[in-house]
């Protein structure tokens, strides 16, 4: 029997209205209780979700294997992962292309362009010190008029062949020469090519530099290899 069966349908006084609430209330709890339990059942069960998969993973990584994605095949299958870093067995191994040096070639190319160099270093610095000699000689009060003059005309002289020495290295060089060395004197040109051996159509080339150039005789000019 139910309150309102109870009072007959008639209006419940308020003892009745307060036993009516208490049932309510005692509905409400219920419904909170139950929702509040299946929230606790959830969280339960995804504490244990959790720990499963944590032992999962902890369980690879103590055998030392690495997790590898399986993918299905139609027939429900696992199929193998391709083994990394693996070349394709039709694959060609990539073209290396090596530029070799002949033994010995580069470094007689070495040496070659360090006598060069050098030759030319020592020719300068002895061209720098006559012409300082030169120099304090015009500009001593004791040196006499004719001396002054005749030191004047040496260091123009020391000039000139230094000029001449530069243009007929060049244009050697222009001939396809690899390298010359040129020293010039009066009376005496000395040529040294950049060649172990010279044939007679270039010892020609080269004396015709050498005599338009400097203006001396053929009998005057000599020309070497460098062996």
């Amino acid at each position: 029997m139910t309150i309102k069966q109870f009072m007959g349908g008639q209006k419940p006084s308020q003892g009745n209205a307060a036993l009516i609430k208490y049932e309510n209330r005692g509905r409400e709890n219920m419904a909170a209780n139950r929702k509040k339990y299946m929230v606790i059942a959830g969280l339960v069960v995804l504490l244990v979700l959790t720990g499963y998969l944590n032992y999962r993973l902890n369980l690879t990584d103590a055998e030392g294997e690495e997790p590898v994605e399986e993918v299905m095949a139609p027939m429900g299958e696992p199929l193998p992962a391709p083994p990394e870093n693996e070349a394709p067995a039709d694959a060609q191994p990539a073209m290396q292309i090596e530029v070799g040096v002949e033994p010995g070639q580069e470094v007689t190319a070495m040496t070659s362009a360090g006598f060069f160099a050098t030759f030319r270093t020592d020719r300068d610095r002895t061209r720098t010190k006559e012409i300082e000699v030169l120099d304090s000689i015009i500009a001593s009060a004791n040196t006499s008029g004719e001396q002054i003059s005749d030191a004047q005309a040496q260091k123009l002289s020391i000039v000139d062949s230094m000029e001449k020495e530069m243009t007929v290295e060049n244009m050697i060089k222009a001939k396809g020469f690899s390298d010359a060395a040129v020293t010039i004197h009066k009376g005496s040109v000395n040529a040294v090519i950049d060649k172990p051996a010279l044939s007679e159509a270039e010892v020609a080339q080269v004396l015709d530099i050498c005599v338009r150039e400097t203006g001396e005789s053929v009998e005057n000019i000599k020309i070497m290899p460098r062996e």
